[in-house]
């Protein structure tokens, strides 16, 4: 059978048009976030953190034993990559939590809940300004169980002033842990830029 080359050069055009504008449909969904990104925020916040001259209280505890020092050098890109992790940003995850709003005197309380059991994030929960947008609280709750072991985290952040680690983590057979990292800011002096 033959096919002419005027319509082998339009199959493959329209081909090539219609991968390209599924491609971009994909990248269009990726950018377009349906929840507050904790990856972004976090991100944010370290460089903003890294620019001042902080004195931190930090505070570690494991299974009832404490450490505690004081601090001037904290990498904060690295302390707060974690939470940045915990972002529910994801397009196979837009239909698998809540969202809800409440205002209440100058604030909002945006509060994320997985609809799905087996999500790790369990819940997501922001506090913002409602003049500014200003974010004035993170909480995430975490967890995960399965047949070797369970998990579960709580974390808390304050801009400019804490940041709360709590968990617990159960291997089967093997061991069982409670942790706790707190960094307070103790004090504060910006950097001229």
């Amino acid at each position: 059978m033959f096919i002419p080359k005027t319509y082998t050069y339009l199959f493959l055009s329209s081909a090539a048009f219609t991968l390209a504008s599924c491609r971009n449909n994909v990248i269009e969904k990726l950018e377009q976030k349906k929840f507050f990104s904790l990856k972004t925020y976090f991100e944010t916040e370290a460089v903003r953190l890294d620019k001042s001259k902080l004195l931190v209280a930090k505070k570690v505890s494991e299974n009832g034993k404490t450490e505690s020092k004081t601090l001037t050098d904290v990498k904060w890109a690295e302390e707060l990559a974690f939470v940045g992790e915990s972002d529910i940003n994801r397009i196979a995850w837009v239909d698998k939590y809540s969202v809800d709003t409440v205002s209440f005197d100058d604030n909002n309380l945006v509060t994320y809940v997985a609809l799905d059991e087996n999500l790790a994030v369990k819940r997501v929960a922001l506090t913002f300004n409602k003049e500014t947008n200003e974010c004035l609280s993170v909480s995430v709750e975490k967890g995960t169980d399965n047949f070797l072991y369970s998990s579960w985290q709580k974390i808390f952040y304050t801009p400019g002033n804490q940041l709360n680690i709590y968990g617990h983590l159960s291997v089967r057979w093997l061991f069982e842990k409670d942790y706790a990292t707190d960094f307070v800011i103790v004090q504060t002096e910006e950097l001229d830029n």
